[in-house]
């Protein structure tokens, strides 16, 4: 506990002791970003992405270790354009800092990719995306289409998850997937449709058989 007040009341009295604190930070957590990426991308090799950024291997490799090297913003935008993720340059509480510190794990790191940006692609804010549910995907995908219809959605709604769909599957799979929508979208139909005759049909259905019968009785 001392220790720790003790590394505090610095920070708090000494700029060039935050400054060195918040370096130690990025210095470790950037690099792990970038090799995390890397692994998980269509450029497993450092020589890969090198080729990518149109730099060298052992720039690459110099990233990826801590403290290795200073990575500027224009480095990070090359990198991050490669990975097809965005980037965030932000001021944060070092409270903040910290958690993000504890809640990082290389093992589990990932960022959505622009091709499967769902909310990106549609133009979709962070509000509107509370509204809706999580990207169809697959056969998923289907059953998500197939309960819009189910419920109503409108046909702007379910054009735009279709439109999603076309995007991840393959054409054969796209078809699929249309068709079950279709499908479902017709049955809706049939089932909106009032099942019990109205007054006014009760009314004509009377009045056409009585027509019908009036040649009968005068016979």
């Amino acid at each position: 506990m001392n220790e720790r007040w003790t590394r505090v009341s610095r920070l708090l009295s000494d700029p060039d002791a935050r400054a060195s604190y918040i370096r130690s930070k990025i210095a470790v957590l950037v690099p792990s970003q970038i090799k995390a990426l890397r692994l998980r991308s269509n450029m497993p090799r450092q020589v890969d992405l090198a080729r990518e950024v149109n730099m060298q291997q052992s720039r690459i490799s110099m990233f990826e270790t801590p403290g290795a090297a200073n990575l500027t913003l224009e480095t990070l935008s090359r990198l991050a354009a490669a990975f097809k993720v965005g980037l965030v340059v932000q001021f944060v509480a070092f409270s903040e800092m910290l958690a993000w510190e504890n809640r990082f794990s290389q093992d589990s790191f990932d960022v959505l990719r622009l091709d499967r940006d769902r909310d990106f692609i549609l133009g979709r804010t962070r509000r509107e995306r509370r509204k809706t549910r999580r990207p169809p995907t697959g056969y998923k995908g289907a059953r998500y289409i197939s309960r819009s219809a189910a419920a109503g959605a409108s046909a702007t709604s379910a054009q735009l998850d279709l439109f999603w769909v076309r995007l991840i599957s393959p054409p054969s799979e796209t078809h699929r997937l249309a068709t079950q929508w279709t499908e479902a979208r017709t049955s809706v139909g049939r089932r909106s449709s009032p099942s019990r005759t109205s007054e006014g049909e009760k009314e004509r259905l009377y009045g056409e058989q009585q027509t019908r019968n009036a040649p009968a009785a005068a016979a």
